[in-house]
C-alpha cells in the first residue's frame, strides 16, 4: 500500500511491457485453450460418427 502512495514510485505504464503481459497472460493461454478445444471436438465428432456408422 505505501508503494501505491509513494510519490518516488513511477506510476506511468509503459507500452511494451504492457503488450508483453497481455500476450504473457491473455492471448498465449488462450490460444492454447482454443487449440485444444478443437482438438478435442474433432476427436469427439470423429468418435460419434463413428458410432453412427456402426449402429447403422
Amino acid at each position: 500500500m505505501i508503494a501505491i502512495l509513494n510519490d518516488r514510485v513511477a506510476h506511468n505504464i509503459m507500452l511494451a511491457p504492457l503488450f508483453v503481459g497481455l500476450f504473457a497472460w491473455v492471448l498465449a493461454p488462450g490460444g492454447a485453450l482454443l487449440a485444444g478445444g478443437l482438438l478435442l471436438q474433432l476427436f469427439y465428432a470423429r468418435r460419434l460418427t463413428s458410432r453412427r456408422v456402426v449402429s447403422n
